[in-house]
């Protein structure tokens, strides 16, 4: 994943194409400005820049970054980085795994909070290389930092704060502002989540449209939804005469249509069919209806398989095949079998 920043994407370059015994400085000194970062605060290029390489930009050094943007490019170089040129263990450093002991989470977690203001990178100690860890003074700043951001996200909205949040809406609204982009942009404003801005936003929305009616129709306003949706009226147009939602149009109708078809007795459906001549041959087919089954013939014997009947016949009745000619009757019946 590369920065999505230009001016970030040259830093990671300087940080990473730098001589090995620079670069080594340039993280620990990257890993000691991650902490200092502040979520919604607004930071120069050039500030960032010279707290890294203590050199300025060639160009850039004006531009305003998110400190919420700097601390996921900066937590993702950190940890990129470190791994060819690991940083000397100089105070109490916690693996990865005793942090994720200590905080009772996951390991991926503690892998996530490196991109949101978490100094997680690779140490090397006397014994040899440590591995992925923290310190432990940098650890124990995040998770105040984190328990504050939390008691403010946790705490009640005031009425002056949701109608900042809303004003501020309308603002990025009238700039054609994405509307994803924008809860983002009001959550880091704000200091709240993406969910709290969404459901502040949501019943403002809720608030502002016209109300709506409960309950169904009577008879005679159901008569006349169902004859002005047979109208072909769209039925936005009829959620506003009606003073209902689409989706209660919509259900409005399906009841109404299906009570009128139950409540409607049905005794005959004409057919152009009916009026020809030959109705009942076309109607009944060929053959017609019958009022009873036919009565099914007796079964009758079957000539074996590869056996002519002649003399199948012979064989069984002991009949000889020269009496064939003299009693053609009794063969007769003997082959209708």
């Amino acid at each position: 994943m590369t920065p999505q920043n230009g001016e970030l994407k040259a830093l990671e370059a300087e940080v990473l194409y730098t001589p090995a015994e620079l670069r080594q400085g340039h993280l620990a000194r990257l890993e000691r400005l991650i902490p200092e970062i502040l979520p919604d605060q607004l930071y120069t290029y050039q500030h960032i820049f010279n707290r890294i390489t203590q050199f300025k930009p060639d160009n850039g050094g004006e531009k305003l970054l998110s400190g919420r943007d700097i601390l996921r490019e900066l937590g993702r170089l950190l940890t990129t980085a470190s791994a060819s040129a690991p940083l000397e263990a100089a105070e109490n450093v916690l693996s990865l795994f005793d942090v994720a002991r200590r905080c009772r989470v996951a390991p991926k977690t503690v892998k996530r909070w490196a991109l949101d203001g978490l100094p997680l990178a690779d140490w090397s100690g006397p014994e040899g290389r440590l591995g992925p860890g923290v310190r432990s003074a940098a650890l124990q700043q995040f998770l105040d930092r984190r328990q504050q951001h939390h008691a403010k996200r946790g705490r009640r909205l005031e009425a002056a704060e949701t109608e900042a949040i809303g004003a501020r809406a309308d603002i990025l609204a009238a700039q054609s502002e994405p509307p994803g982009e924008m809860i983002r942009r009001l959550a880091a404003e704000s200091g709240y989540s993406c969910s709290t801005v969404r459901r502040v936003l949501n019943r403002r929305r809720r608030e502002a449209a016209p109300t709506r009616l409960p309950g169904g129709l009577d008879s005679e306003r159901s008569e006349e939804l169902i004859a002005l949706y047979r109208k072909d009226v769209p039925v936005a147009d009829l959620a506003t005469k009606f003073n209902r939602s689409k989706a209660t149009i919509y259900r409005l109708l399906h009841r109404a249509l299906i009570d009128k078809i139950l409540t409607t007795t049905i005794n005959y459906i004409p057919n152009p069919a009916f009026a020809r001549p030959d109705a009942d041959k076309v109607c009944l087919g060929e053959e017609g209806l019958f009022a009873y089954p036919p009565e099914e013939s007796p079964d009758k014997a079957k000539t074996p398989p590869n056996r002519s009947s002649g003399s199948w016949c012979a064989a069984t009745c002991g009949w000889s095949s020269a009496s064939r000619n003299a009693t053609p009757d009794r063969w007769r019946r003997c082959s209708t079998w």
